[in-house]
This record gives structure tokens, sequence and C-alpha cells, in this order.
């Protein structure tokens, strides 16, 4: 995709479910206000699903770097296994560092040709990811 406006907009509207999650959480809300969904189970739940994709879109660069798509396939797994095991905040701390990675793993990709606007606009999403999921992790 090079539709630059078409990205951040996309970028924009994912960001929201994490700040919605952290902010209901940082809040005290045990559900979500209309939705009736449990904060925390919304924002963890959605972690997975992200992280995941996130993980899967690197699946296409295999030439790139080394062993990469067990790295994906490790990120993913960790991700859901979190899900299943540990407590809401270690799901969050966890989740914020697998976002890292992935945005490390991205920058290893794509340093031979870097495609400025998409980097920019990915680390000002994977910041506000992260900060959202201290928050809540520090609020769980």
């Amino acid at each position: 995709m090079h539709n630059p406006l078409l990205q951040r907009w996309l970028a924009a509207a994912g960001i929201l479910p994490f700040i919605i999650g952290a902010l209901a959480i940082a809040q005290g809300w045990q559900q979500l206000p209309l939705l009736a969904i449990d904060s925390q189970t919304w924002l963890a739940s959605y972690s997975v699903l992200i992280v995941s994709f996130m993980a899967g879109t690197l699946w296409s660069h295999q030439s790139h770097l080394r062993r990469l798509s067990l790295l994906s396939n490790l990120i993913a797994l960790s991700a859901w296994g979190s899900y299943l095991t540990l407590p809401y905040a270690n799901q969050h701390g966890l989740a914020a560092i697998l976002f890292g990675w992935l945005l490390w793993l991205d920058w290893q990709r794509l340093k031979p040709d870097l495609d400025h606007y998409y980097w920019q606009t990915r680390v000002g999403v994977t910041t506000l990811v992260t900060a959202s999921l201290m928050v809540a992790a520090a609020f769980s």
C-alpha cells in the first residue's frame, strides 16, 4: 500500500482500541461503556490479534532476515500463550515488548530501502500502542 493518507487513517483506527482499553483500565472501569465488554479482555485479545497480524506481515519478507518466519511464529505464539496463561498486567507488558520487537524486525527488513513516510507512521503507531499497553499494565 503506498497511499500515505490511507495508511495514516488505518493506523489511527488501529490505535484507537489500544487507547480506549488503556483509558478504561486506568479509570478502573471493569467494562467498556456502551459495549459491555470486559476492559481487560478487550485490550488483551486485541493485542494478540494485532501482534499476530503484524508478525504475519513479516512472512512475505523472509529473504531480508534469516529465520524471519520462525521469529514471527515465536512472536505470535508468545502473545497467544501469554493470553492463555498470564495475568493481565504481564500480558500487556509482554505485548508492549513484542510490538517493540516487531518494530525492530521491520527496521532490519527495511534498512536497505526505507520509506521514510511509512517508517515515521510505524514508529509513531508503535510508540502510542506500547505507551497504552504500559499504562494498562501499570493499572492492571
